[in-house]
């Protein structure tokens, strides 16, 4: 793959980000197997506490000295639910509780996310670069990532949110398509989210800013690759496809229903945690994606939901977990990662002939 502006801006070999995907599958080993590789390793950092960043981002620094990004979710103002609408919400998960044999959730409140904690003990770190997604970064939080030297990245899943982030000084832009899995970054959405795939937001965002732009969203092998720098991206990232590597912390459960599962229809669904998430479509969503079904905004859904996610990924009944994959799930391998990566150069190196580029 050849060497662009960003790869020189970011100290990186390959135009490759590996995205953050918060829950324990960015493990340290996974982070640094594919910085080693040439690659931007990125540590999700949203759901750890601040030790345990300091903690995580100490192993990656002892298994590679490339550079590595750590990520976190742009803190917002938690929307006021009453307690009636906490214990309706609780209420409605009740049949799955009963077919997976738990108690029912129970009607609690999210815990206060400790953000200025997080970022002192990011800082602390010292990775290359800090991305951040859900929002933009308030203003005294760019100033002291950037007087720090490090590198900083926002996502944005439409031009306005660019616009917003370009504002606020962050130096490169991740364009999140609609086929991307896991949460959607959405933080500035039009009357009715346009959905916009990873091409067309990139080619936008390229054509309206001078950032460099990378592409994310159902990117999967060396020829997406090769189509994401020839459409005006400077990079990928690239998350799903990690999933089932060898060095990823997926549980087995998860890995065994990703594999089977692969090629099931995904779609975007609120149900379990509040905010928009493409997920493989199972009955968890068939049951509350209903009208009627009361869903609590973000950060509340999630912990209501979050003893039925275990007790499925326990018992293996697929059907009700929380399968977060993207548009590209039916090309996710089991291998490791750094293999992974050869394998995208050889099938990059193919199309760019092929092409004649």
């Amino acid at each position: 793959m050849h060497t662009t502006n960003l790869t020189k801006l970011l100290g990186i070999e390959l135009p490759l980000i590996q995205a953050p995907m918060a829950g324990g599958y960015t493990t340290p080993v996974l982070v640094a197997s594919v910085s080693n590789t040439g690659g931007l390793g990125s540590l999700a950092a949203s759901l750890l506490k601040p030790e345990e960043i300091a903690a995580e981002a100490a192993a990656i620094r002892a298994l590679t000295r490339a550079p590595f990004a750590i990520n976190l979710f742009v803190p917002e103002a938690t929307p006021t639910v009453s307690d009636a609408e906490l214990k309706a919400a609780a209420d409605a998960l009740e049949p799955i509780a009963k077919e997976l044999g738990i108690e029912p959730p129970r009607p609690i409140r999210a815990p206060v996310v400790e953000f200025n904690a997080q970022l002192e003990a990011v800082l602390e770190a010292r990775p290359a670069v800090v991305s951040f997604v859900m929002g933009v970064p308030p203003s005294d939080v760019v100033n002291r990532i950037l007087a720090a030297g490090i590198k900083l990245i926002g996502t944005a899943t439409n031009e306005a949110e660019a616009q917003a982030l370009a504002t606020a000084g962050v130096e490169v832009l991740v364009a999140q398509g609609s086929e991307a899995g896991g949460h959607r970054g959405t933080f500035l959405p039009a009357p009715a989210d346009r959905m916009l795939g990873a091409f067309p937001l990139v080619q936008q965002l390229v054509r309206a800013f001078e950032l460099p732009v990378i592409a994310a969203g159902g990117i999967m092998n060396g020829r997406g690759i090769a189509a994401a720098l020839a459409n005006g991206a400077q990079a990928v990232q690239l998350g799903s496809v990690f999933m089932l590597a060898r060095e990823a912390g997926t549980p087995p459960e998860l890995r065994t229903a990703l594999i089977e599962l692969r090629n099931a229809p995904s779609v975007i669904s609120c149900v379990f945690t509040g905010k928009p998430a493409r997920v493989i479509r199972n009955r968890f969503v068939e049951m509350m994606d209903q009208p009627g079904i009361p869903i609590l905004p973000w950060p509340h859904q999630g912990p209501l939901t979050v003893t039925l996610r275990r007790a499925a990924l326990k018992q293996g009944r697929r059907e009700f977990m929380f399968l977060l994959a993207g548009q590209g799930a039916p090309f996710i391998q089991s291998m490791p990662a750094g293999s992974m990566i050869r394998e995208f150069l050889g099938d990059y190196r193919s199309a760019v002939k092929q092409l004649g580029l």
